[in-house]
């Protein structure tokens, strides 16, 4: 309950020492010892509370991983998705807690499919590397990878003289809703993209593809935001809810690629 709820609810008297009171300890709290203690308090308060959430999720998460997953996303976030194995650094209730820049506790070869959106630009390159090379080891020969993160040349363009009004659109939206405290101009939006959200490496279809390529990945193909040739594969993404549907279509970069068989890649060396 907050505090003016309760204050409300409480005699005038009695409401009035009680402000006095939390103005006592507002300021208490900024003498450095003691505001250094309760700083400690409250940090190890939410951590128990974190551990006694984690603690609730595991009866419910080894049921889940009892069951014979097909479909592995990686990073879920708050978009678990029905039919597939959700895993995310955070945990919840449908989400399994996987840290995907360590080897994944997956066995050789289990999944048909993989799925990760909006991830992959907030670990580090060498991370982004380790990760792609476990999606191919947990997929089957001919497994399928869609991943998609903001497109670095998206944004490169809007620093052309002559873009598109609905490029003029995404700007103005970008700078208003992330930093209205700078200009309105390409050097804001990128600058944002490349210091916000903990977003460490940016990629383009030619990096990206090129990094699945060394990953024994191949047939990659580009998509927009919700289509594929796949049905398994389709409506997938969910940061249009956050950004709407237009603006992720303009930034998201989207790419299917196919695990290489161990035997065509034998079969190519030779």
């Amino acid at each position: 309950m907050e505090h003016s709820t309760i204050s409300a609810s409480l005699p005038h008297g009695a409401a009035t020492r009680t402000a006095r009171l939390r103005g006592v300890w507002h300021e208490v709290k900024k003498v450095p010892p003691i505001g250094a203690c309760w700083s400690g308090v409250r940090k190890a308060y939410f951590q128990i509370r974190r551990w006694q959430e984690l603690i609730s999720f595991v009866p419910r998460h080894r049921d889940i991983r009892r069951q014979p997953w097909t479909k592995l996303q990686i990073g879920a976030g708050t978009n678990p998705l029905p039919g597939w194995l959700n895993t995310d650094l955070r945990p919840g209730a449908q989400v399994l807690s996987v840290d995907a820049t360590r080897p994944l506790p997956f066995a050789d070869g289990k999944f048909k499919y993989a799925f990760s959106e909006h991830m992959v630009e907030h670990v580090s390159f060498a991370a982004a590397r380790q990760m792609l090379q476990e999606l191919n080891r947990v997929l089957a020969d001919g497994g399928k990878l869609r991943i998609s993160t903001p497109d670095f040349d998206f944004f490169l363009r809007m620093f052309h003289q002559n873009i598109s009004d609905e490029e003029k659109d995404f700007l103005a939206w970008h700078v208003a809703a992330y930093t209205p405290e700078l200009p309105i101009h390409p050097l804001s939006v990128m600058n944002t993209m490349f210091r916000l959200w903990g977003h460490q490496h940016l990629y383009n279809q030619e990096t990206l593809s090129s990094l699945l390529r060394e990953c024994g990945f191949g047939q990659i193909s580009r998509y927009r935001t919700g289509e594929s040739d796949d049905p398994q594969l389709r409506g997938l993404e969910s940061h249009g809810k956050l950004v709407g549907e237009q603006h992720n279509r303009m930034e998201t970069l989207v790419l299917e690629a196919t695990k290489v068989s161990a035997c065509a890649v034998r079969k190519a060396s030779v």
